[in-house]
């Protein structure tokens, strides 16, 4: 019973189904399903619907897919007022009924925007939303699905202008396909389904297509690089042009195969067949398979040879068995003066270079040639050969070198393999050079136990002047005793006198040693090296280098001191003694004192007490400029400037202000190489200046503060584009200085800032610090990394005492620069009455025109001032595009109408009447008149004597004759009418880029010759003689623009339009007549807005004229009037207006939107389809890739 009220209830929902305006059943479940419940339908393939809408509103079908799917449609029901009908035989899912809907929404020009679940429906072009995205990342199955989808292909084998050029016929207007070939991305945006089908078709359209495969072999019994060399020999007539590639893995012992799958199988056929064990020993020495043979340039085979055997049995002890055997089994062919080797391959590099070394010629000038071999023990070759070409220097240096040992040390070769050196040349000077080798042959760490890097080791050649050697020696062993005896233990420098060496043929002392070791020595040679000596009982020595005061004032300070200790009575004559001997040594820049320890205590004391950083004499002079250089101590750089400047700007706020100290402290600039501040001013204020900078570089207590390990969280890297890395930095240093001084506080910015590294090699810009930080001053960077900002650094060149400036012109001719420069000088030394150094370094400016480069010389600080002065002169002129608009109409009206008649008659010689109608002046002139009055008895009317002008004409003339001849009555007349209308319009566009205040010109048109003047010679041959000359006809633009604050541009315009009224005639093929030509000129200056029009001038001209003749009282006369007058008018209008708007180019960018507009204009303009392609064949011709 209950199943048959089911069914009873399904039959009549059946009945009623077609009398529904909404009609659905559910497949699934046809008889439980409410529609209200369901959940999550959206693009659900699960549950199918059978539609049948048979002219329903689109609103119902809306609706209907509103509630099969949990979608909320937003609409104005205006804006669907249509119908559809939807008829399914087969169910179909919410997808399917979704893609319907959109693409009828579609055919109706209406558009869907879908924000979640929300879809507005509506005709607006203007609103946009981005749907949701599928890519790798973003599957479908990642996210809700939804109406509309944008997809993101990745296509890796196709070409993908061609894969959107087939897609884009089969989907709908409204579907968006964007490509970027940069990244092979493919963008579809589109409906669901129809995403899925692009999909599909893409995986079909993308497959690779390369006729290419891979295979492997694994090799059991021959070497990987055998069995390719013999498989590539056997194959290589099969190759063709199909390539085929074999890859070792040596690891596995398998060959890796890359070809056609038959040159595959081929291949690995015959690796089968080579791949057998060898029962002769034919693969017992692999790697001897190569003969090389060397054919020896500059030595004997046998002197070679000898060298080569030496060099095997150092190679057998490094290991290199197969390169030392190669060169143990060499074979000399003399008769060609060769030696043969039967080597592999990776040794014949090795060979060649250790060939190339030692068959060098040898210089020899005494002696027999031979040749040395050192096996280094200790050192490193670097170590070495920098101490012989030291060495070598001071040789070349000295007045008598000695040659051989300079020949000797240049044939130095390193031979990397035995880590030798090979040196050729005379026996006696490679006993010498075998004698000093030892003593560089050091190992670092014996000299500087307690370094873990190993000092650079240096060589030293001193030659007495004043002592003998031996002298020298004994005192630099006595000294060294008593360092050893008295505790002062320096193992390097100790090191350093024990490899003290006297070299007879060069009458000098060699040491070799670390740095600090030869510098010591150094100073210690030349102040044992005079003719006074130490004061008895020295046992000790003492150098020191000055630090902040300088070396004059500090010699000057002792020598004071010790007067004055001796004065005071002091009994301490050894430390009155190493005061008065104190020496200075300018090689190193330091001073010497030899006493016992105990004085030598007492003068280091008294020196920290002279060389302080607060020092009076710290501040120095060069020129007339004075400055100061104060060494940070223990406050940042950043926070002592923001305090300087903090104080300087209080000190201009009070009652007592100091305005030299508050500008000294405002220049105040940052060394960053030194950590140090640089002041400038009078003597008196940097004295104050040293004061305030002490008070204030303290730390927080008042105590030093130690500089804490700087730890960046992140970094990034910037390339400059158009300034210079350094620039750069000083740039953003000075803007930091800029927000100190305005109270802005952001450690994390200043840090960075301060931390900026430039690194030329790479040409890169390492910024490190924050994030937040980074981002910013990349912010930073691209505002200031614009053209204009950096020029040319220039460089100062010292010669003897002349230094030299030459500065290369980046924006201006060297000679504006130069006439400039001299005209300020010469009013600066008119005012004055005297020359400074500045104008003899202006005086002595040059202009070499080829580089554009102004070349000075003076002094070195003259130079950099006039130096900063050209960087001013030499800026960048701002450029602007000007455009000049000028539209010349013209129009003009003649009319012509009227009669002219005339009659005479003569009756037997008794009487003659004549009468007619002529007009005064007939615009054009006729003859009728004349013609008539030639008519008679005896000349009869002839067609000829009827003149034609422009327009309408009808003439009679008529003659009739009596009396024999003796009586005629002539008539004649002439009807003549014309109306011309003439309409003329004029448009020119004139462009021009100009920079501010400099005069540009454009002309456009044409050299016209005209007969300027004619010149007869009559004599017994009459000669004539035309001079012809040429003028300029066309459009003529003169602009000069200068730019003003506010963007103002104020424009210099002169403008000259002219044309030709009458052509150029010949007259008897000789002279030419003269043109008459029109002219409209325009000269004025005015003030333009950046980028707007203004009209410049304007002229309107109207010209009426009315002529009118005829006979008193009958030309009047209506209708018969017209046969007794004339009736002539003319009306003539032209008018000229011209219009300008200038735009000033600030970047590049707004160059690129000049240029595109342009093009885009002329293609516009040009209204044949062969025009615009000759127009895109020429801009090829010019542009780059990156244009296009």
């Amino acid at each position: 019973m209950k199943e048959f009220r089911s069914h009873f209830c399904y039959k009549i929902t059946l009945c009623a189904l077609p009398f529904s305006t909404i009609a659905y059943t559910l497949d699934t479940d046809p008889i439980a399903y409410k529609l209200e419940n369901s959940k999550a339908l959206i693009y659900s393939d699960k549950d199918t619907y059978t539609i049948n809408f048979n002219n329903v509103s689109i609103i119902e079908l809306i609706r209907f897919a509103s509630k099969i799917t949990n979608l909320n449609f937003v609409f104005e029901e205006s804006e669907l007022q249509f119908t559809v009908t939807v008829v399914s035989e087969e169910p179909v899912s919410a997808k399917n009924v979704m893609s319907v809907l959109i693409q009828v929404l579609r055919v109706h020009d209406l558009n869907l925007v879908e924000q979640d679940k929300n879809i507005l429906i509506t005709s607006s072009k203007r609103v946009h939303q981005i749907p949701p995205i599928i890519s790798q990342d973003s599957p479908f199955s990642k996210i809700e699905p939804a109406a509309l989808v944008t997809r993101v292909f990745r296509i890796k084998n196709a070409n993908i202008t061609t894969v959107a050029s087939i897609l884009r016929p089969m989907v709908s207007d409204a579907a968006l396909i964007e490509m970027s070939p940069e990244t092979k991305q493919l963008i579809v945006t589109d409906i669901a389904a129809n995403i899925e089908q692009i999909s599909t078709l893409l995986s079909s359209l993308d497959a690779p297509h390369s006729p290419l495969e891979i295979d492997s072999y694994n090799a059991r019994k021959l070497p990987l690089d055998q069995l390719i060399l013999l498989t590539q020999q056997i194959i290589s007539p099969f190759v063709e042009s199909n390539p085929i590639i074999f890859v070792p893995q040596l690891e596995s012992h398998t060959v890796y195969i890359v070809s056609t799958p038959y040159l595959i199988e081929k291949a690995m056929e015959i690796m089968e067949d080579l791949d057998v064990s060898s029962e002769a020993g034919l693969f017992a020495k692999p790697g001897l398979r190569k003969v090389f043979l060397y054919k020896v340039k500059n030595r004997t085979v046998s002197e070679l040879k000898k060298e080569l055997e030496q060099v095997s049995s150092e190679l057998k002890q490094t290991g290199s068995s197969a390169l030392a055997s190669a060169i143990f089994g060499v074979q000399v062919l003399r008769d060609s003066n060769s030696l043969l080797f039967v080597i592999d391959d990776q040794s014949i590099a090795k060979l060649q270079d250790i060939l190339a070394k030692l068959d060098t010629p040898i210089l020899t000038k005494t002696g027999n040639s031979s040749f040395f071999i050192y096996k280094i023990e200790h050192a490193e070759e670097s170590q070495i050969a920098n101490s012989l070409h030291q060495m070598l220097e001071h040789l070349q240096a000295s007045p008598h070198p000695d040659s051989d040992l300079v020949d000797v040390i240049k044939s130095m070769k390193w031979i990397k393999e035995t880590n030798s050196l090979v040196f050729t040349g005379t026996r006696p000077a490679l006993r010498q050079i075998e004698t000093i080798l030892p003593t560089f042959d050091i190992a670092p760490h014996e000299a500087h136990p307690n370094k873990k890097t190993p000092p650079k080791s240096n060589y030293f050649v001193y030659k007495p002047v004043y002592r003998q050697p031996e002298d020298l020696e004994k005192a630099l062993k006595d000294m060294s005793h008593a360092l050893k005896t008295g505790g002062l233990i320096d193992k390097s420098f100790l090191a350093a006198v024990a490899t003290m060496q006297w070299v007879e043929s060069t009458k000098s002392l060699v040491f070799t040693g670390d740095p600090d070791s030869i510098e010591k020595i150094q100073t210690l040679l030349v102040s044992l090296d005079n003719n006074e000596g130490y004061p008895a009982g020295a046992s000790s020595f003492s150098i020191y280098k000055p630090k902040y005061v300088p070396a004059e004032e500090i010699q000057a300070a002792l020598v004071d001191l010790a007067f004055d200790l001796k004065e005071s009575g002091l009994n301490d004559p050894k430390l009155l003694k190493t005061l008065s001997s104190v020496r200075y040594v300018a090689a190193t820049k330091s001073f010497v004192f030899a006493a016992d320890q105990e004085t030598l205590t007492k003068v280091q004391s008294l020196l920290d007490s002279i060389d302080i950083a607060n020092a009076s004499g710290s501040i120095q002079h060069v020129g007339n400029v004075t400055f100061f250089v104060y060494n940070i101590q223990n406050t940042n750089a950043t926070q002592l400037i923001a305090s300087l400047k903090n104080f300087a700007a209080q000190l201009e706020k009070s009652t007592l202000p100091d305005k030299s100290l508050a500008e000294t402290l405002e220049k105040v600039r940052w060394i960053k190489e030194t950590n140090s501040l640089l002041f400038t001013g009078t003597e008196q204020t940097l004295e104050r200046v040293q004061q305030l900078a002490q008070n204030f570089d303290l730390s927080k207590g008042g105590k030093p503060q130690i500089p804490n390990e700087r730890k960046a969280s992140t970094f990034t890297t910037y390339t400059p584009k158009f300034v210079n890395g350094d620039d750069l930095i000083e740039i953003l240093q000075e803007f930091m200085n800029n927000l100190i001084s305005a109270g802005v506080s952001d450690t994390s910015l200043f840090d960075a800032i301060n931390n900026l590294k430039w690194i030329p090699k790479t040409s890169i810009l390492l910024i490190s610090g924050e994030p937040t930080a980074i981002q910013r001053i990349e912010g930073l960077l691209q505002k200031f990394d614009i053209p204009g900002q950096s020029t040319a650094n220039p460089a100062i060149e010292s010669i003897e005492n002349t230094s030299f400036l030459v500065y290369k012109l980046q924006f201006h001719g060297g000679d504006d620069i130069q006439i400039a420069l001299k005209q300020v000088v010469a009013s600066l030394a008119k005012s004055s009455g005297e020359s400074s150094a500045l104008s003899d370094a202006v005086a002595s400016l040059q202009w070499i025109k080829v580089t554009n480069s102004l070349l000075s010389t003076g002094q070195e600080g003259v130079l950099i001032k006039l130096k900063e002065l050209i960087q001013n002169l030499d800026t960048p002129l701002k450029q602007v595009f000007i455009e000049v608009l000028v539209i010349e109409t013209r129009l003009s009206n003649a009319q012509n109408f009227g009669l002219q008649w005339g009659s005479k008659m003569q009756y037997l010689d008794k009487a003659a009447v004549g009468f007619g109608n002529f007009p005064v002046a007939v615009p054009p002139p006729t003859q009728f008149g004349g013609n008539l009055q030639t008519v008679n008895a005896t000349t009869t009317p002839k067609s000829t004597m009827i003149p034609f002008t422009n327009g309408f004409d009808l003439g009679v003339i008529g003659d009739i004759i009596m009396h024999k001849g003796k009586s005629f009555i002539s008539l004649g007349s002439l009807v003549n009418a014309l109306q011309t209308d003439v309409d003329t319009t004029i448009v020119m566009n004139p462009k021009i880029i100009t920079q501010d205040n400099r005069q540009s010109n454009i002309f456009v048109g044409q050299n016209i010759p005209f007969t300027g003047a004619i010149v007869t010679n009559s004599s017994n041959n009459t000669v004539t003689t035309s001079n012809v000359e040429y003028r300029d006809i066309g459009v003529n633009l003169t602009i000069t623009p200068i730019l003003g604050d506010n963007d103002m541009v104020t424009l210099d315009i002169v403008h000259d339009i002219t044309e030709v009224v009458n052509p150029v005639a010949n007259v008897n093929n000789a002279q030419l007549t003269g043109i008459q030509t029109s002219h409209t000129h325009m000269d004025t200056r005015v003030h333009v807005p950046n980028n707007h029009f203004v009209v410049l001038s304007g002229m309107i001209q109207n010209i009426k004229h009315r002529v009118k003749t005829g006979l008193p009282c009958l030309g009047g006369l209506p209708v018969i009037g017209v046969f007794f007058s004339e009736n002539d008018r003319d009306l003539a209008k032209s008018n000229v207006i011209i219009f300008v708007r200038p735009q000033i180019i600030n970047s590049y960018d707004e160059y690129k939107k000049v240029t595109e507009h342009q093009e885009w204009l002329y293609k516009d303009s040009a209204s044949l389809p062969i025009l615009k392609e000759e127009f895109d064949e020429g801009l090829d011709l010019v542009k780059l890739p990156e244009n296009e």
